[in-house]
């Protein structure tokens, strides 16, 4: 799922990699708060219905993200909540990078490139929130199954995901006035 506050997206791929549903819907400038949190959870929940499950991936929260960040933070946790009550999966959190490195081969792709990227994959859309979500079902189906990646760079973020770094922790340099 692409979490956008005004549009999300959704996308579900069979284990063949067939897109089955790719679709987004319009949570427009006037929901705020509690009112589109539940409208976002519940077009997730329509949209996915009562097909199985197996494997999610949500895109992580953009670093670049002007002051949203609380917004797009209670959609995260409302939209992971949402997958592991209803079909108790743990969702994959894919950083916009990688999305974009595994669709394209650029870490740094405009819109425009992933949605031509996903053309080239059989899938026609002029949504770049659909174009997303279905690079985020075609991730979470690489990740979690044996699938075979066509590019380096798709097996370059699947090998990542499988295997995150442990964050580091930065030493703290002693100064003249910490001795």
């Amino acid at each position: 799922m692409d979490q956008s506050l005004r549009e999300p997206g959704v996308a579900i791929v069979a284990p063949d990699g067939r897109v089955v549903v790719a679709t987004s819907t319009r949570v427009g400038e006037t929901l705020r708060g509690g009112e589109r949190l539940a409208a976002i959870r519940n077009f997730l929940l329509q949209v996915v219905g009562d097909l199985s499950v197996a494997f999610a991936a949500l895109e992580g929260p953009s670093l670049k993200s002007t002051h949203r960040e609380f917004d797009l933070g209670e959609v995260s946790g409302v939209v992971r909540a949402a997958i592991y009550h209803s079909w108790s999966v743990e969702p994959l959190v894919v950083a916009p990078a990688q999305l974009k490195l595994y669709a394209t081969g650029r870490s740094g792709a405009e819109k425009a490139e992933i949605i031509y990227a996903v053309k080239g994959w059989g899938f026609v859309t002029d949504n770049d929130n659909v174009a997303d979500a279905v690079v985020l079902a075609h991730i979470a189906r690489s990740v979690h199954q044996e699938v075979r990646c066509a590019t380096r760079h798709q097996q370059d973020v699947v090998v990542g995901l499988r295997n995150p770094k442990a964050p580091t922790k930065r030493l703290r340099r002693k100064s003249a006035t910490n001795i």
